[in-house]
């Protein structure tokens, strides 16, 4: 009955046709996240100026189960025991 549905996923739209039979122009396709891009980390810490940097990423939304808190204070002693 819905003049268009959304789909995050190719998955879904499979599903959608070949399980439950919805015409394929009724489906909507949002890509979900962050684009797939080649990512350069040289040519990136350039751009930003890090060349000589140690650099740690993380990615998806930030959350208080995340983790980046004890990793922030485990840096001093983890960088400490590298230069031993």
């Amino acid at each position: 009955m819905a003049y268009k549905i959304v789909v995050m996923s190719h998955k879904a739209i499979e599903f959608l046709v070949n399980i439950y039979k919805v015409p394929e122009e009724k489906i909507v396709f949002i890509e979900h996240g962050v684009p797939d891009i080649h990512f350069n980390p040289e040519k990136s810490k350039k751009e930003f100026k890090l060349e000589n940097k140690k650099v740690l990423l993380t990615f998806g939304f930030i959350g208080r189960n995340k983790g980046i808190e004890t990793v922030i204070k485990a840096l001093p002693t983890v960088v400490q025991n590298i230069l031993m």
